[in-house]
């Protein structure tokens, strides 16, 4: 069945799987971290982590940074992309997983410490599953699923965020 973006009943079908497994990456991420925090406490975010930069600049920047460039950014090069480029060199679904939460760990462990590498390697298999999961429909369908998918997981930190009163260290 090919889903076009302008079908209500696809697109809603699609939205709704997007918030599942955004809520359910945030959710296993959010278990991740105590065990993480205990076993490495200094492998956390901290003050020059790249969120904390990103959160200083204001809550419009924060904001836009977190729920809308970043989805859109990271899905097109974190999944979209290197499945795409996978999927012509017919290299397997499961290398293609574990080539994308890797590529994902990396950039965030880079970025942001071990411990939130180690919980983005884990954001990366579910999001590289989705898009797999979805890519017969189409590849920008399964992009905006993907992205879908990445912003409710960040909005649900940015509420907890919020909720806490606190930066993301």
């Amino acid at each position: 069945m090919q889903m076009h973006l302008q079908d209500p009943v696809a697109s809603s079908r699609a939205w709704q799987r997007a918030a599942i497994w955004g809520t359910a990456g945030f959710a296993i991420g959010l278990a991740m971290s105590a065990p993480l925090s205990i076993l490495n406490p200094g492998g956390g975010m901290g003050e020059q982590a790249a969120a904390a930069r990103i959160y200083a600049s204001g809550p419009w920047a924060f904001g836009f940074a977190v729920l809308l460039f970043a989805p859109l950014y990271e899905t097109l090069a974190g999944q979209s992309l290197p499945i795409e480029l996978m999927r012509k060199l017919r290299v397997p679904c499961l290398a293609s997983l574990a080539i994308c939460a890797l590529l994902f760990g990396v950039l965030y462990y880079r970025a942001n410490g071990i411990n939130h590498g180690i919980k983005t390697f884990v954001s990366g298999l579910l999001y590289a599953e989705l898009y797999l999961r979805t890519r017969p429909a189409s590849a920008l369908a399964s992009w905006a699923t993907v992205a879908g998918a990445h912003f409710v997981n960040n909005l649900w930190t940015v509420a907890l965020l919020a909720v806490a009163g606190t930066t993301a260290h």
